[in-house]
């Protein structure tokens, strides 16, 4: 008996996403040289100019956990049983956080390049084949664009509250988030939480009103706005 053939791929699959995960398509490998146990999903990630598995990967295949600490560019994402056997082409999700065989199927990574290749296994007793590795898919993750969600476009604070505001952002949780004041960045009397994303105003003074901007940017910026209006109160309320 011998290692499985190699798997032939019909269709090359190349995206360009801004999620972590994304469908591809796997192949079956003709049964003939001996019988298929398993397909294996390997994930390399381009580095330092390396677009292709080095020789004797063979060896070195593991777990995302352990290549990384082994400093790998590449792991096994997803160990799939062929029953019942695989006769056509199937999708399968790569990066959906979820755990085939002994892998756990990582979600890809922001801003990187990964080929992704497939080869076919056979178990026969203490024995493992495995055949050589196709490239089946090419996934480039760019960034993606950030969103605000909706504010109210007014908020009106009585004077001696407390504000405050929320950037609530959609999108890259690496992106920055900056306020502005009528247009300056300098809010002395304001303090920040959650990386920028909550502005809050102590003991609000009319002269704390104004609109108050967020920005959030990775390479592509979003802006929303919203205006705090520091009310008196009434003589006679509480």
């Amino acid at each position: 008996m011998a290692a499985p053939l190699a798997p032939v791929v019909l269709s090359f699959t190349s995206k360009n996403i801004t999620k972590s995960s994304t469908g591809i398509h796997l192949w079956p490998v003709e049964q003939r040289n001996g019988p298929i146990s398993t397909y294996q999903v390997i994930v390399l990630k381009v580095a330092d100019g390396a677009k292709e598995l080095p020789d004797g990967y063979d060896s070195k295949l593991t777990d995302s956990n352990n290549a990384s600490k082994d400093k790998l560019n590449f792991y096994v994402a997803a160990e799939i049983t062929n029953v019942p056997v695989h006769e056509e082409s199937w999708e399968f999700t790569v990066g959906d956080e979820e755990t085939y065989g002994a892998y756990i199927n990582k979600g890809l990574e922001g801003r990187e390049v990964y080929i992704i290749y497939q080869r076919a296994v056979t178990h026969v007793k203490d024995v493992i084949l495995g055949g050589n590795a196709s490239e089946v898919a090419k996934i480039s993750i760019q960034e993606d664009k950030p969103v605000i969600k909706d504010l109210p476009e007014r908020t009106i604070v009585a004077v001696g509250a407390l504000a405050i505001l929320t950037c609530q952002v959609i999108g890259d949780p690496n992106l920055s988030v900056t306020w502005s004041k009528d247009g300056n960045t300098s809010i002395p009397r304001a303090q920040f939480e959650n990386d920028g994303r909550i502005l809050a105003i102590q003991d609000v003074l009319p002269r704390d009103s104004g609109v108050y901007e967020c920005k959030a940017s990775n390479k592509h910026p979003c802006m929303h706005s919203e205006e705090i209006r520091g009310q008196r109160k009434k003589r006679g309320t509480h």
